[in-house]
């Protein structure tokens, strides 16, 4: 979103070594702020993908109670900063590190939570989109009384999020759009979320929206050449997102997002 001149700022967790310094430097090289960064001792986690099929990957550290007691402090700093005229779109996003007392699968909720304190108490409102998955995502979406604006799930994700409800189809119709939509609506108006997107890979995409009764699917044009897919839903998300901030009909449009 920096690259397109739309001001961006991060917030996570950073190694405080080689390695986090490099996330650091990327960020800075596309104009993105990274004040908010919060210091571990751990080495962050990556993944180096050296051809399709075959990649390099480092899990990221254990972190501790304290250090996620600061990056929460560090995150509420950021939100009481925003302007109250021009509230931002806040983009949840990417795997959480596990941490010493097995509470990181609730970092997620307790951001949301930070976010609509602040929004009750300024009364603007914030929009919040995310995209993570297991037990991450289903803490975020129960977060009451305001669950995320918007999530952005894949297929496989999306069937293990039923499964938990007890609402996944059977296996011959996952991946049949109108049972997908059906099932969709239902989950968008049992939990208060405002859309989501199913990115179905080679497929295309899936769009439910709490105000709208029909849905919208949209089919990829498949290459002719072979081509690796990692990577094309964040693309989505960030094309849209751009769209949302930019008040952008066409690049908010899953359309454009797919293509």
């Amino acid at each position: 979103m920096a690259s397109c001149g739309i001001p961006t700022i991060i917030c996570g967790f950073l190694g405080k070594s080689f390695s986090g310094e490099i996330f650091r430097s990327l960020a800075k090289r596309k104009g993105i702020e990274t004040e908010y960064f919060t210091e571990i001792q751990g080495e962050c986690g990556f993944t180096i993908y050296l051809t399709p099929m075959e990649k390099l990957s480092r899990k990221g550290p254990i972190i501790s109670a304290e250090e996620r007691e600061r990056f929460l402090l560090q995150f509420e700093k950021l939100i009481a900063r925003t302007n109250f005229q021009n509230p931002p779109l806040i983009l949840l996003s990417g795997s959480i590190p596990r941490s010493e007392d097995n509470k990181s699968e609730y970092l997620y909720s307790q951001l949301i939570e930070i976010v609509r304190r602040r929004q009750s108490e300024t009364g603007k409102k914030f929009k919040i989109w995310i995209d993570a998955k297991e037990k991450f995502l289903l803490h975020a979406i129960n977060t009451q009384p305001c669950p995320p604006d918007y999530v952005k799930i894949n297929l496989e994700e999306f069937l293990g999020l039923l499964r938990h409800f007890r609402e996944c189809p059977r296996e011959e119709k996952k991946e049949n759009e109108e049972s997908l939509a059906l099932l969709a609506k239902h989950l968008i108006d049992r939990k208060g979320i405002g859309a989501i997107t199913i990115t179905m890979g080679k497929l295309g995409a899936l769009q439910v929206q709490r105000d709208r009764q029909e849905a919208t699917f949209v089919k990829s044009i498949r290459p002719k050449r072979r081509f690796y897919s990692a990577g094309l839903g964040d693309t989505l998300l960030a094309v849209q997102a751009i769209g949302e901030v930019t008040n952008s009909e066409r690049l908010k449009s899953l359309e454009y997002g797919v293509a």
